[in-house]
């Protein structure tokens, strides 16, 4: 009786916390829950799925975009590209992206700079102490004195492709 009670007990807690988790969508040309990913990425929370829709996303509100403490799933949907225009990074992450339960999916990450960073790389994506999942990303024409595409710190990223 004791094993039914606490395998009951598991699932319960299982689905709990697969319910909690939120999808939020982004779309440039609008129509969605935002314009700019780096709003969505703020008003996430841990767990969360971000969906962002085919198109060109420039712009403050899309670039420089820390996933903070949150551990969440990034997919772009179609062709999506994050143009940083020279002016700052793509996507950072720290100690808090843990265990691969991050994704960054299907996206074009282009023109990143990192070179006024205290960190100096990783003009596209910029991981420390991070273990996240990067796939199916592009990175093209980022620059940074010390890595100008990814550059990992103390991380143990995934990072995958296919041709």
């Amino acid at each position: 009786m004791r094993s039914y009670v606490t395998y009951a007990l598991a699932i319960v807690v299982c689905f709990a916390c697969v319910a909690g988790a939120d999808i939020h969508y982004v779309d440039v040309n609008g129509g969605a829950d935002y314009e700019a990913i780096k709003p969505a990425v703020l008003a996430a929370a841990e767990g969360d799925t971000i969906y962002v829709a085919a198109g060109t996303y420039s712009g403050e509100d899309n670039r420089d975009i820390s996933l903070g403490a949150k551990n969440l799933e990034l997919i772009g949907q179609g062709t999506v590209v994050i143009d940083c225009e020279g002016l700052g990074r793509g996507i950072a992450m720290t100690s808090a992206v843990t265990n691969y339960s991050t994704t960054i999916s299907g996206l074009t990450i282009m023109n990143g700079a990192a070179r006024d960073y205290a960190s100096d790389g990783g003009g596209g994506i910029y991981c420390q102490h991070a273990s996240p999942i990067i796939e199916y990303c592009t990175i093209t024409g980022c620059d940074g004195e010390l890595g100008g595409g990814i550059k990992l710190i103390y991380s143990d990223a995934i990072i995958r492709y296919s041709w």
